[in-house]
């Protein structure tokens, strides 16, 4: 992903279609009933950061970076998944 001085983002629109769903998906399915999910992005010296925040319980500080981590779950998460949706996602970034 590239974006030019004139704010104009340039990357493969199918592995970014691909990132944005994976962590839309994380948003919603660990998520609280009726919350919410807000979507942001930044320009920070020439990198793209996308923000995605949701209402649900968060992630634990320490626990942040074992998420990226293949096959890694929070404990205590009752919500369906393989833990590979944000290791997909970090793989599509770099």
């Amino acid at each position: 992903m590239r974006l030019d001085e004139h704010g104009c983002l340039y990357t493969d629109p199918m592995r970014f279609r691909q990132i944005l769903l994976n962590l839309l998906d994380n948003a919603v399915r660990y998520n609280r009933d009726n919350g919410n999910v807000i979507i942001a992005g930044s320009n920070e010296g020439g990198k793209i950061n996308i923000h995605v925040k949701d209402s649900g319980l968060g992630i634990p500080e320490e626990e942040r970076e074992k998420i990226f981590e293949p096959f890694y779950r929070v404990e205590g998460t009752e919500v369906d998944g393989t833990g590979i949706g944000l290791v997909f996602v970090k793989q599509l970034v770099h």
